[in-house]
């Protein structure tokens, strides 16, 4: 829920292009899988469509994305100690100079290690599979549709794990404003960005 109309016209603008980068990396990872469109659209508070949750009198106005949204409950107070991002090359990874993205945040180095080794496995395995294409002419046609998979396994093969000590400027804009939350994923302690901070309690998540 943003305070201003004005600004959800254009943080709109990059939730649609954020939610279409998410389709395509579903699709880079399983190009058979189906994805529903969805459309953003803003509407005032007093629409009928509104849910009457979303205007709790507790909320309170903090900064995402450098804009003024509502926040629905207090942020859980996070102890980073020990905590290691996963730190990929920028898009342009020929660039030396180029500005790292962050992929992942995890709570300690072991966990960040054992990624970067999966990651490592990964583009090993494209590389395997390239050079068995290259005997074969039915996978070789298929090679051009997993350019992007090679390249994005390509950048994580170059990922580093970075003490938040040292990472803590790319931690501040990984969330945008948003606060950490630390949770557990397939095994793994990770931080994600909470973004059920911006919806008030029971409303269902996106």
């Amino acid at each position: 829920m943003l305070v201003d109309q004005a600004e959800c016209r254009k943080l709109l603008k990059i939730e649609s292009k954020d939610f279409q980068h998410r389709i395509d990396e579903a699709r880079r990872k399983d190009p058979k899988e189906t994805i529903p469109s969805v459309d953003f659209e803003c509407v005032p508070e007093d629409d009928p469509s509104v849910p009457v949750e979303w205007m709790a009198p507790t909320r309170f106005v903090e900064k995402w994305q450098g804009c003024d949204v509502y926040y629905y409950h207090e942020s859980e107070p996070q102890k980073l100690e020990g905590a290691f991002v996963l730190a990929l090359p920028g898009e342009n990874d020929l660039d030396p100079n180029g500005e790292p993205e962050i992929s992942e945040i995890f709570v300690d180095q072991r966990t960040c290690d054992s990624q970067v080794a999966d990651n490592k496995d990964s583009w090993k395995g494209d590389l395997d599979y390239q050079r068995y294409a290259e005997r074969d002419p039915k996978l070789k046609a298929d090679l051009p549709k997993l350019d992007q998979v090679f390249k994005e396994d390509r950048r994580a093969f170059f990922g580093a794990c970075i003490p938040i000590a040292n990472a803590m400027p790319l931690v501040n804009r990984f969330c945008e404003g948003l606060p950490l939350k630390l949770d557990v994923i397939a095994g793994r302690g990770i931080y994600f960005c909470d973004r059920n901070i911006l919806k008030p309690a029971g409303v269902a998540p996106d």
